[in-house]
């Protein structure tokens, strides 16, 4: 029996059967738009203009030949490719990732596989990455023209933003290429022609600005809070909203219910209220943590009769150990226990780095990368969460971003601050130096507000070091142990207390604890920058604990380990500036166990007269005689003089620079 081509293509399911299969299998919902979406050119992009250049415009298109040279050259190259750049991107990237390869139909044409993901694209993606010439793709084309169209972020695969006229210039590129190759180009300018007649997109028309249109603009491409919002009087009507289970702007029956739906899905019941004017966006009245349905009501409809414009979104814990800041200029700016307001605040000691490095250092204690990349050319304001929050049940809440187009800043990393005292200080330095890809010991993080994280490479060895971390240096006051001991009972002073069982409130408490995998030492020590940045280095042979706490003297140490030690230096002080580390050298590698910034240089005068100076006789285990004397000596224009065979660069000399005491040692 002869079967025709239409008869086969009706076994072949329709666009909205597959859509909806495929959606019940993700279990993906209209309401929220969660996925990445990966625009993959499969039978064009760069590969096929080198290629068609080459060899396929002297074969006939509707050979066998043709058909697989271009399988071979093009397609199984862009697959092979793409699935390389899916791979590593799920391991920076926690969620949907939708690969439009993986989806196979027999008897679909093109023009259903273009319907089919372009309808994905509008119901679901809320940023969609463009890999490398998409602009030569048809396919590729029309779905960026789909997602400026639905307002939805578009990126490159550097994950730099995308924009339409950045879009409209490369595609126009393209089909200069292509006219000058023979190659059809009328489906690209056909796109191309409705991306410059749509003109840009805006989100308003008018001089004013309406902060609520901002926000639905923005739950577009991002995770924002949940919100309800609303016109002043006289006619005081719903406007936007986004709330958990409802439809994007779902049109509630009432206020009301609006509000009662939003308390509902609020994780902690609780709700803000924030206003503007359109001719007055900043200086309204901003209130606080509502729990009742009647109380929110009252208020939306006291500020109404004022002519305020009002903002009901849901009471997002800025206590629960995650951060809130700033991205812009190439550097990302924040700080725990705060709003992302913390960045104009002078009194609140924001943690302040390079955008990349603060990506890393984010990761790295949170277990996810935050959702910032792909909008480095505006000034974003966001908070990260250790639990899901916001419209799309994210970590990262995006509160605000405007494209203000500036020069990158190279500004000094600032250290101690509040992130530094969350982790400690000794944590968050080589929690740092990991991130740069310096050689850390594989260590585990306990603290009391975040979950255990983990940073650094493995060692080799089985044992670990268990080291008390203060929120501040306290150089020698917390004791480490060899072997496992539970962090959870030193935090709470049940173990390794002061070895004299006292304890001093003017030192810095305990932050966290970590378990460290040890190093094989050959040789340990300290180095630090000298007043004319030289590097100063010294040590001892073997582990250098007992050196550090001045109870061994330095030793000549081998010329393969100075230099080794002297050129990871450079390279950290090259990134963070002065610094002080602690390093082990194993023979090939210098390991860094403790990392810490530079103190200023001491304004203490030393004195010239003898009588001041106080005299010293350091001996074995004398540090906290030692820290006791210095403090006494503080603020008192007085020295102190140190008999003994150590080392200023062990913890004799820190603790002295701490209390900025005029120091000398003599053997």
């Amino acid at each position: 029996m002869k079967v025709d081509a239409e008869t086969i293509h009706e076994n072949a399911p329709s666009v909205e059967e597959k859509l909806y299969q495929w959606e019940i299998e993700r279990e993906l919902h209209y309401t929220r738009k969660t996925a990445v979406y990966v625009s993959v050119p499969l039978t064009t992009g760069l590969r096929f203009v080198e290629w068609f250049g080459s060899t396929g415009r002297y074969l006939d298109k509707e050979s066998r030949e043709y058909q697989q040279a271009l399988k071979a050259e093009v397609v199984l190259p862009n697959v092979q490719r793409a699935a390389l750049f899916l791979e590593l991107f799920r391991w920076r990237h926690m969620g949907l990732i939708i690969d439009p390869t993986s989806l196979d139909v027999p008897r679909w044409t093109q023009a259903e596989y273009l319907h089919f993901w372009t309808t994905v694209i509008q119901r679901h993606a809320r940023r969609v990455i463009f890999l490398e010439g998409w602009q030569f793709s048809r396919g590729c084309t029309i779905e960026f023209e789909t997602a400026q169209g639905s307002g939805i972020d578009c990126v490159n695969e550097n994950l730099q933003p995308l924009s339409k006229s950045d879009g409209l210039k490369l595609i126009g590129a393209a089909i200069t290429i292509c006219d000058q190759l023979g190659v059809e180009t009328e489906p690209l300018s056909q796109v191309r022609q409705r991306l410059a007649e749509g003109g840009p997109i805006r989100i308003n028309g008018e001089r004013k600005l309406y902060k609520d249109e901002v926000l639905d603009h923005l739950a577009c491409t991002a995770n924002v809070a949940q919100f309800v919002s609303f016109a002043a009087a006289p006619k005081v009507e719903q406007r936007y909203c986004r709330v958990l289970g409802y439809a994007p702007n779902y049109r509630f029956s009432s206020m009301k219910d609006a509000v009662q739906a939003l308390l509902q899905s609020a994780p902690d019941g609780m709700v803000n209220i924030r206003s503007f004017k359109p001719h007055k966006s900043q200086g309204n009245p901003f209130e606080k943590n509502f729990n009742t349905i009647d109380a929110v009501v009252a208020t939306i409809r006291r500020m109404a009769d004022h002519g305020l414009y009002t903002i009901v979104n849901e009471v997002v814990d800025e206590h629960d150990g995650g951060v809130s800041g700033v991205c812009y200029r190439g550097q990302i700016e924040f700080a725990p226990d705060t709003t992302p307001r913390c960045v104009d605040d002078e009194d609140i000691e924001t943690a302040t780095l390079p955008f990349e490095l603060g990506i890393r250092t984010l990761t790295s204690v949170y277990g996810f990368e935050p959702d910032l990349r792909g909008r480095e050319g505006a000034r974003v304001e966001f908070s990260i969460h250790p639990k899901p929050r916001g419209w799309n049940y994210g970590r990262t809440i995006i509160w605000q971003s405007e494209q203000l187009p500036a020069q990158e800043l190279d500004l000094p990393i600032r250290w101690p601050n509040r992130f530094s005292w969350l982790l400690g200080d000794k944590a968050f330095g080589l929690t740092l130096a990991a991130a740069l890809g310096f050689s850390v010991p594989r260590s585990i993080v306990y603290t009391t507000r975040l979950f255990p994280y983990v940073f650094g490479v493995p060692t080799g060895m089985r044992e670990v070091w268990t080291r008390p971390c203060p929120k501040t240096k306290e150089p020698g006051y917390y004791p480490s142990a060899r072997g496992w001991h539970d962090p959870y009972e030193i935090l709470s002073g049940r173990i390794l207390r002061h070895p004299d069982g006292t304890a001093d409130d003017s030192v810095s408490p305990l932050a966290s604890v970590l378990i460290q995998e040890s190093v094989k030492a050959e040789c340990s020590g300290r180095a630090i920058s000298g007043p004319t940045d030289e590097v100063k280095v010294r040590g001892v042979i073997g582990e250098g604990d007992s050196f550090m706490v001045g109870d061994k003297a330095e030793e000549e140490l081998p010329s393969s380990a100075l230099e080794a030690v002297k050129e990871t230096y450079i390279k950290l002080r090259s990134h963070l500036g002065r610094v002080g580390i602690e390093w082990v050298f194993d023979g090939s590698n210098v390991w860094l166990v403790q990392l810490s910034p530079a103190r200023p240089l001491s304004n203490a005068v030393a004195p010239t007269e003898r009588h001041n100076w106080v005299d010293f006789h350091f001996q074995a285990g004398g540090l906290e005689q030692f820290r006791r004397l210095v403090k006494t000596l503080q603020n008192t224009n007085k020295g102190v003089i140190v008999h003994g065979r150590l080392s200023p660069l062990s913890h004799v000399g820190e603790i002295a620079e701490i209390y900025n005491v005029p120091i000398r040692f003599e053997s």
